[in-house]
């Protein structure tokens, strides 16, 4: 089976297939740690990690990727998501989370008057 069919079976409910999925793409999500723990070796050591750790928090990136992939429109391959999340888990052990924020929720408007207190 396909993960992309994998994919949808679970998102019906049949998370017998969870593992099955696993297996398949999991030699993926540690290249693309391994890419990342060898391009961060000194973060990676000031926070005593090790490349097993990097490995180890596929789990969780899988996860991810598997309850996004059943959100979006299933245009794209499964494999498409794993890159992504493997570095959102990988980056937030070491400590490089990146704060994503719509800039507009968070900035006062130009057209703002400012108020004056009378006392």
């Amino acid at each position: 089976m396909t993960n992309e069919e994998l994919c949808r079976k679970i998102a019906d409910g049949e998370t017998q297939y969870e593992n099955a999925l696993w297996e398949q793409p999991y030699r993926l999500f540690h290249y693309h740690a391994t890419q990342l723990y060898n391009r961060n070796l000194a973060r990676v050591a000031a926070f005593g990690v090790q490349l097993d750790d990097c490995k180890q928090v596929c789990w969780f990136a899988f996860t991810a990727a598997l309850r996004d992939y059943n959100k979006k429109p299933q245009t794209l391959k499964f494999t498409a998501f794993i890159r992504l999340h493997v570095q959102k888990q990988v980056y937030k052990l070491i400590g490089l989370q990146h704060c994503r924020q719509e800039p507009l929720n968070y900035s006062l408007s130009l057209r703002r008057k400012p108020t004056t207190r009378t006392l």
